[in-house]
């Protein structure tokens, strides 16, 4: 099943029901049963066709990513299209009360995540200004796309609370087949999934990121790359803290 970039459009912006909302601790939505099984399913069997992977290893982030547009198939292609075009974006805006959204279509950072056993991603704080825009990020959409996923293998989005370090897990959104997290990227808005996922022998944690800014607002934070914090694990190795500091770095 294929598609157009209208349909995409037209399915997304028409959710109204399904899943739920919050402003705890920060503002999200969660949509299920976004797009039709069949072509969600497509999506899925192209992610295992890409061959051009950035891998991150280390302590606090492990997961690959394709964020090459010549790479993905017709269907990855057209979703990434939709998802990135005025409509939607404009929906969005509306969705969480932000005037002027755009969409990032060189999708810096984003695009197709896969994550495999053992992988795991600190909570962190994404990067505020981005770093070839000059743009301020302010939302975050997270589709998951793998049917064979269950529960207990783990890699469920984790959000936080605090402030300039994250205090208190308040929600759990477990990874779900067909599953839409939209989320606000504000300055205290730590998330990840800090557990390792465990039990995958084959299947792999798929999603597709794509990213929201606009002009920066008066609350603005410098930030040029993400922000992570150790695990209570890690709380006193020095490799991991200097690694944190690094990875945080102005580049």
């Amino acid at each position: 099943m294929l598609l157009s970039v209208d349909e995409i459009v037209d399915y997304v912006t028409g959710q109204s029901g399904g899943g739920y909302r919050s402003s705890d601790p920060f503002p999200f939505r969660v949509i299920d049963d976004v797009l039709p099984k069949e072509f969600v399913l497509g999506l899925s069997r192209e992610v295992d066709d890409l061959r051009s992977w950035f891998r991150y290893d280390n302590p606090i982030e492990k997961k690959s990513v394709c964020n090459q547009w010549d790479q993905f198939g017709s269907r990855l292609y057209s979703y990434f299209t939709a998802m990135l075009s005025d409509e939607v974006t404009y929906r969005i805006g509306s969705l969480f009360g932000i005037e002027g959204l755009r969409a990032d279509v060189g999708l810096h950072g984003g695009g197709v995540h896969v994550s495999n056993n053992g992988d795991k991603l600190n909570v962190h704080q994404d990067y505020s200004i981005h770093p070839k825009l000059g743009l301020e990020r302010r939302i975050n959409i997270i589709f998951h796309i793998e049917p064979m996923w269950q529960e207990e293998f783990g890699g469920h989005l984790e959000f936080w609370s605090g402030g300039d370090e994250p205090v208190e897990c308040r929600e759990r959104v477990v990874s779900m087949f067909n599953r839409m997290i939209l989320f606000v990227t504000s300055p205290g808005s730590w998330h990840g999934f800090p557990d390792p996922i465990t039990g995958v022998d084959s299947i792999r944690r798929k999603t597709l990121a794509t990213y929201y800014v606009s002009d920066l607002s008066d609350g603005a934070v410098e930030r040029y790359r993400a922000r992570y914090a150790p695990t209570k694990a890690q709380a006193d190795d020095d490799y991991v803290l200097s690694l944190i500091r690094e990875r945080s770095a102005k580049p």
